[in-house]
């Protein structure tokens, strides 16, 4: 093994001797542990608090209030009464009785649904509180969270509300952040129990203390523990379920550390580990923390010895502390390595010494065979090293690497040590460290590819002295060309020998590439020719994973890959990743499910599934306090800061987080990971201008490509510094080697900097790439970036690649088809999509047909039209993953311009390739139906001609009902004299059909009226027919619409009833008034279009004024005139004017 001399000798002492010492050793420590805790406590030390509190404010209050008095402090009768209303001696009728026992036996029979409609008619006949409780209930098994909140905040207002209520309603209040509103009702559920059911009341303590360090801050939330502990003489403490009363003791443990009072904090710690519910790699490091600081040496040791688990991020920071604090830990160090050499792969007591002492560590691997020695400890080399500075620490790393987990744990090493970034990278291209005597190239190219400087990387890697055969060379050379999305390069290493490890890593390079199918193909192939390889199942499921539809495929391959043997934190999350994603769809007993239960169990990982159970009940104290014990894992680090990063955010605690991490950044400063999360904090308003700054400054020296990367990011939504950003893309390209990706790239960047020099260069030479000879993604990209071209190859580009399409009968991806019609000619031989059949959104990340057609809908209405319609085809098209595209498509065909007949084509081929139009369109199955119902979304769109079309086309069936033959007979009543003769015919035969139809007995009157029919005495006259419609309308509960008052306010006008026109215009007025602001309104409308067809395909204002504006307006000018004693305009019958009549109406 390079790098790790040995000796051979054997131990000095026989393995009876060493053991027997160990066992004295053991023996001697728990006996003075003893006699420590049998002392009375004093501080002897006086340590920096725990790391995990170091970021913590300091709570500071005043003591004395009780439980009791802090919650009636925050009681407000105005939210929540504790007396229940007086009683009311009116019995429930019998209506309302039997309306609540059906509801209560469809709930107690698992039917909530069913059991919602009783409920509420037993509510409306007086069934009072005990049916409104059971209601909310039913609202909550149906997942209608709102309509249960309603209710019970009207109980809880009324006090009548019971525990159950209370529990819910202060729960749901807190879930929603209305942190006040849920602290008065946790309050009034404490004060309604505490003197009745101790149990209940404890139980209210549980969300009392959490609602006060939401709504107050962790002072308030501090004084209330401290005075749970000692209330009632601990009694309340007593009655917590376990686990509450555990964390309380931790965090008054912690409340106490942080002001400095050891000897109360070890008190409460060590009460809260007595309970055995709280995970020991929280209490560990806080325990140590106390006993150091009370001298309790023997006791520090004895703990980290009985501890079989490797050391959390969270200890090694404690280890870091000790050291400045000067404990001296002699007899554990000496255990340690006893432990070691009697059992080599020791994993916890190899890397417990490693982070105690690196230079002991390194001292015995000379006392072990070299195949013996674990990875772990062999990394202490490197530890050991760190002191030397950044160059030893290169050099010794490479003489440790023999494999590529050697290599990233190595590497990870270096870039968690106390240095910078720059000091690292300039010990990397030191000349004393490429041409020493050991080989750093490997070493130096991985730390260089993690710096994203690939160009450096591949340079490194290029001078190596290790075979083109050598496992680590392989690996590093795919991972520099999947970072530089070279595919072609990814596939370019050799795969002979062959090693499983290195094609693992190849489907990774390429899903790094973005080459998702070219993964998955080889990740299906790979699992094949090795079905008991845990990193190849590992792989697939990574690639399966990026596929819709291939969750349960990626979960198996995940489970698979764990059960041989895999315990990557990679793996795990992926697998947690999947499932979650499938949404119950996985059994407890199946394999997958089997393994995701043994994961969630493991020490290492059972934190973080805490920590998300934890965030999704609410509780971000303990999901908080869960996952800072684990940011010190690198493997972990990303997924826990994800976490942490929004659970900062929720809590109002962003201050706190950032010096959290800014501590952590201290001690590694190089780490581009935490480098990232300090960068996510400060990007609020008051630092963005200071930030901006600091990353211009650090990114002009930098050797490393992250500030760069950095700054370009939060130039991102500032237009004015657009060349500022493209200089920054230029150099990130300048560092990447010569590949078709880089070209296809520059090109782009070209075009948007408009630089017709280079765009002319690039064009030379992307022209004379083969379409056939590029990866999938490759090509795609190639057609989206020549489509932009402002010139005509560009064009010939595109052409090429569709003809690779139909050459090979390949279906066609969203982003070249919308190349093929953004370039297409005006003379066009044939159609765009001639013999051409479109793909599906394969992987989440794609863009699906919808989005992307209409995205071209403001620059070319009849090109989105067109690739839309192409869309349909395609085989999700009618599916949930195809985001609404059938009737995104129809609506777009529709504001293009489309016929009735291309419209009808549309719906018919879409009928073929399986789309339900019903469903979409929320339709009956009838062909009629639809027609109906798009004939709506024409009509919305101000497409009147199409939509009558549409309509014409559906009255032909012999079934159509009376609404769609009303709708296009009052449609007609606009037209010409032959249009209004139909209008009459169609009118009628609508009201043989359903003579009660609000609607159609209002189109009628309107039809009368026009047609002269205006005396108040005929019963079939407009007056009559209409008054009809108000009332059927207000019978149904339906809201009167402005347009029918309007035609209701003319019709009585003409009748010579003036007092019931003026009442009925001064309906609609006071409707405007009462409606939300115009602006909200036409907000309203934009927001209709946008979840219908989604995007805003016409002008939100005409919309409103077909359906609402043209009424008000027409109300307030007859009103106007009124008031100002000239004779209303209402509108003209056809007598008194020739076409266009009802124009007349506004």
């Amino acid at each position: 093994m390079a790098g790790c001399a040995t000796t051979g000798e054997p131990p000095s002492r026989s393995g009876t001797a060493s053991a027997i010492e160990q066992v004295d050793r053991r023996a001697r420590l728990r006996a003075a542990a003893v006699q420590e805790l049998e002392s009375t406590p004093e501080v002897v030390r006086v340590l920096p608090p725990p790391p995990m509190l170091a970021a913590e404010d300091t709570t500071e209050f005043t003591g004395g209030r009780t439980v009791r008095s802090i919650a009636e402090a925050h009681l407000d009768p105005a939210i929540v009464r504790l007396e229940p209303p007086e009683a009311v001696s009116r019995p429930a009728s019998v209506r309302a009785i039997r309306g609540y026992v059906r509801g209560r036996m469809q709930l107690s029979a698992g039917r909530p649904q069913e059991a919602i409609q009783p409920l509420e008619s037993a509510v409306r006949d007086g069934a009072g509180d005990t049916a409104l409780r059971a209601l909310a209930v039913a609202f909550d098994e149906v997942g209608n969270v709102a309509d249960a909140l309603a209710i019970r905040r009207r109980l809880a207002a009324r006090g009548s509300a019971d525990d159950r209520d209370l529990r819910s309603l202060g729960r749901e209040l807190a879930r929603r952040r209305r942190s006040e509103e849920a602290l008065a009702v946790i309050a009034a559920r404490y004060l309604r129990e505490v003197d009745r059911r101790p149990r209940l009341a404890a139980d209210a303590v549980r969300d009392l203390m959490r609602a006060v360090e939401a709504s107050e801050g962790a002072s308030a939330a501090s004084e209330l523990r401290a005075a749970v502990l000692v209330e009632d003489e601990g009694r309340l403490l007593a009655n917590l379920p376990a686990a509450v009363a555990a964390e309380c003791l931790l965090l008054a443990g912690d409340d106490a550390a942080k002001r400095g009072r050891p000897i109360l904090a070890d008190e409460r710690w060590s009460a809260a580990a007595l309970s055995g519910e709280i995970d020991s790699a929280v209490l560990r490091p806080r325990l140590v923390w106390s006993s150091a600081s009370l001298g309790r040496d023997a006791t520090v040791q004895e703990i980290l010895l009985e501890s079989s688990v490797v050391p959390t991020g969270v200890d090694r920071e404690m280890f870091a502390l000790l050291r400045d604090g000067g404990v001296e830990l002699p007899e554990l160090r000496e255990a340690l390595v006893e432990r070691i050499l009697a059992t080599p792969d020791d994993l916890a007591a190899s890397t417990l010494l490693v982070s105690l002492d690196p230079k002991r560590a390194a001292e015995i691997i000379g006392r072990l065979d070299a195949a013996a020695v674990p990875a772990e400890l062999r990394v202490a080399l490197v530890d050991a090293a760190i002191p030397g500075g950044p160059s030893a620490g290169v050099v010794v790393a490479a003489g440790v690497v023999d494999s590529t987990r050697l290599l990233d744990v190595a590497v990870d090493r270096l870039i968690s040590a106390p240095w910078s970034d720059q000091s690292l990278l300039d010990a990397l291209l030191d000349e004393r460290v490429v041409e020493g005597s050991t080989d750093t190239s490997l070493i130096r190219a991985e730390l260089l590819r993690r710096y994203e400087r690939p160009g450096l990387a591949a340079d490194a890697l290029a001078a190596t002295g290790f075979p083109a055969e050598d496992q680590v060379r392989r690996v590093v050379r795919i991972r520099i060309a999947g970072d530089v999305a070279d595919p072609a390069g990814v596939l370019a290493v050799a795969d002979e020998p062959f090693d499983a490890s290195i094609e693992a890593a190849r489907i990774e390079g390429l899903l790094v590439a973005g080459e998702p199918e070219l993964a998955l193909a080889g990740a299906t192939d790979l699992v094949a020719r090795t079905p008991s390889s845990a990193e190849c199942w590992a792989a697939f499921g990574e690639a399966a994973g990026r596929f819709r539809g291939r969750e349960l495929d990626a979960a198996a391959a995940y489970a698979r890959a764990i059960r041989l043997g895999d315990r990557r934190w990679s793996t795990r999350i992926g697998l947690a990743r999947t499932v979650r994603r499938l949404e119950g769809e996985v059994a407890a007993d199946s394999e997958i499910g089997m393994v995701v239960a043994m994961v969630a169990e493991e020490p290492a990982f059972r934190p973080l599934v805490e920590a998300d159970r934890a965030i999704a009940s609410g509780d971000l104290a303990t999901a908080s306090r869960l996952l800072d014990a684990m940011l010190e894992n690198p493997e972990a680090r990303e997924e826990v800061l994800v976490r942490l990063l929004g659970v900062w955010q929720a809590t109002g605690r962003i201050a706190n987080g950032r010096r959290r991490l800014e501590s952590l950044l201290d001690l590694h400063p190089a780490d581009p990971v935490l480098q990232d999360a300090v960068f996510a904090l400060r990007q609020s308003g008051a630092n963005r201008a200071r930030l901006l700054e600091s990353l211009r400054l650090e990114s002009a020296v930098a050797l490393s490509g992250h500030p760069r990367r950095r700054l370009e990011l939060l130039l991102a939504d500032r237009p004015e510094d657009d060349a500022e950003r493209d200089r920054l893309a230029g150099i990130r390209l300048g560092h990447r080697p010569n590949t078709a990706s880089r070209n296809i790239d520059a090109l782009d960047r070209a075009i948007r900097m408009e630089d017709a020099a280079a765009i002319d260069r690039l064009l030379s030479v992307v022209s004379g790439l083969d379409p056939s000879t590029l990866a999938p993604r490759q090509r795609r990209r190639l057609a989206d970036v020549a489509a932009a071209v402002p010139d005509p190859r560009g064009g010939t580009i595109v052409d090429r690649v569709a003809t690779w399409y139909r050459t090979t009968d390949t279906p066609v991806d969203v982003d070249v088809a919308s190349a093929m019609v953004r370039t297409r000619g005006d003379e066009a031989a044939r159609p765009v999509f001639e013999d051409l059949r479109p793909a599906a959104a394969a992987t989440f990340l794609d863009r699906d047909w919808r989005a992307v057609g209409l995205s071209l809908f403001d620059l070319d209405p009849t090109a989105s039209a067109e690739l839309l319609r192409f869309g349909l085809r395609a085989p999700d098209a009618g599916t949930e993953s195809g985001g609404g595209l059938p009737r995104a498509a129809i609506a777009v065909a529709m504001a293009a311009g489309g016929s009735a007949d291309l419209v009808v084509g549309m719906l018919e081929a879409g009928t073929e390739a399986g789309i339900d139009w019903a469903a979409i369109y929320e339709a009956g199955a009838p062909r009629w139906e639809i027609l109906a119902a798009v004939s709506g979304d024409a009509s919305l769109l101000g497409r009147l001609g199409l939509a009558n079309g549409l309509l014409e086309i559906a009255v032909a069936d012999p079934e159509v009902d009376a609404p769609t033959i009303n709708n296009l007979g009052f449609a007609l009543l606009d037209g010409d004299a032959a249009a209004r003769e139909r209008a009459s015919t169609l009118l009628d035969r609508a009201y043989e059909v359903d003579a009660g139809n609000p609607s159609v007995l209002d189109s009628l009157g309107w039809c009368r009226y026009l047609q002269g029919r205006n005396d108040a005495a005929d019963p079939g006259g407009a007056l009559a027919l209409i008054g009809r419609s108000l009332r059927a309308r207000a019978a149904a509960g339906r809201p009167l619409s402005s347009e029918v008052l309007l035609h209701y306010g003319d019709a009585s006008w003409r009748a010579g009833r003036e007092t019931d026109a003026v009442a009925a215009w001064s309906r609609i007025t006071e409707e405007t008034l009462r409606n939300e602001t115009l602006a909200r309104r036409l907000a309203a409308f934009a927001g209709f279009q946008r979840d219908v067809w989604g995007r805003v395909l016409v002008d939100p204002r005409s919309m409103h004024d077909r359906i609402d504006g043209r009424w008000e307006r027409a109300a307030e000018a007859r009103l106007s005139a009124i008031a100002e004693d000239r004779a209303p305009a209402v509108t003209p019958i056809w007598a008194e004017v020739g076409e266009g009549a009802q124009a007349a109406s506004e």
